[in-house]
């Protein structure tokens, strides 16, 4: 088994909140997951706004999110970029409004 395959088979520890997980309230429902604040980016006006990576069974979103969807994070909301489903885990791609 290479790495790439290793990593996806264990996606569902990394999400685990016993593990390396979180439980965070999201949309009003607490969910585990995993939230990497992993980019700032620079808009045309020069204002920088962080992007984010959200690791989450894909059974806690039925239906799944989908781009320029807002979500609720705690008391943040951010804006939905990517979704991408790997071996049952959602990782969602955020950009944050209040950065």
């Amino acid at each position: 088994m290479d790495f790439k395959a290793q990593a996806i088979a264990d996606l569902p520890t990394f999400v685990n909140v016993s593990e390396f997980g979180d439980t965070l309230e999201i949309d009003g429902a607490s969910v585990a997951c995993v939230l990497v604040n992993d980019e700032t980016t620079d808009d045309r006006d020069g204002v920088s706004l962080l992007e984010s990576t959200l690791y989450v069974h894909a059974s806690d979103f039925d239906p799944p999110p989908v781009i320029r969807q807002r979500l609720t994070i705690g008391d943040r909301q951010a804006n939905v970029l990517r979704v991408d489903e790997e071996q049952g885990i959602l990782v969602i791609r955020l950009q944050w409004f209040d950065s």
